[in-house]
């Protein structure tokens, strides 16, 4: 599963792109709003994966839920989701983060 992926998100005000590293289960990103991603993936049985997240809105960053991070420092959100192994296969999977869900597609563009 090492490699560098996209992930495309939608929710309720809007859209966007990140970009992210996994190598060897760590999870490592970033998105065009200065939004941080670090994590873990880990097998969890039956054909699925635990994924651990911090996600890191910059100061005056704003989520496609709408939350506006109004704080002159970054606010750090933890997402856990329980995520098919094949999970950048183009489908839609729904993640709740503490603002609101938000729809994402995960697709793998290379090798590292």
């Amino acid at each position: 599963m090492n490699g560098i992926y996209v992930i495309y998100f939608a929710g309720i005000m809007g859209t966007g792109q990140a970009m992210f590293v996994l190598k060897d289960n760590d999870i490592a990103g970033t998105d065009s709003n200065g939004s941080t991603l670090d994590g873990t993936l880990t097998p969890c049985g039956s054909g699925m994966l635990k994924m651990d997240m911090n996600l890191g809105i910059a100061a005056g960053g704003t989520l496609v839920t709408g939350f506006i991070n109004s704080s002159n420092n970054k606010i750090v959100h933890n997402i856990t989701k329980t995520i098919p192994e094949n999970f950048a296969n183009g489908q839609m999977i729904t993640i709740d983060i503490p603002d609101g869900p938000v729809n994402v597609i995960f697709r793998r563009l290379r090798d590292i």
